[in-house]
């Protein structure tokens, strides 16, 4: 996830990678955006520094963060970005 001196974290939701990176056109980004908001979004962690890098390698250089969503409808929201 790091290239050209830009990082992204990684995205997961309830066990599944979302698809954002450095090539991610912005109106994907606006759009995740949007849905990032309390009503979809239970439960937040942010895992950072060699604790990630452990846990996801050298993709987790970025930092990792971890999303539950807070009902089935607001997960199926957030995934349509999935990898």
């Amino acid at each position: 996830n790091k290239k050209d001196g830009l990082c992204r974290p990684i995205l997961i939701v309830e066990g599944y990678f979302l698809e954002i990176t450095n090539d991610s056109d912005t109106q994907t980004i606006k759009d995740l955006a949007k849905e990032l908001t309390t009503k979809n979004v239970k439960e937040l962690e942010v895992v950072e520094g060699e604790k990630a890098k452990v846990l996801f390698g050298q993709n987790g250089w970025c930092g990792v963060i971890m999303m539950t969503a807070t009902n089935k409808k607001a997960k199926k929201s957030l995934l349509r970005y999935k990898i």
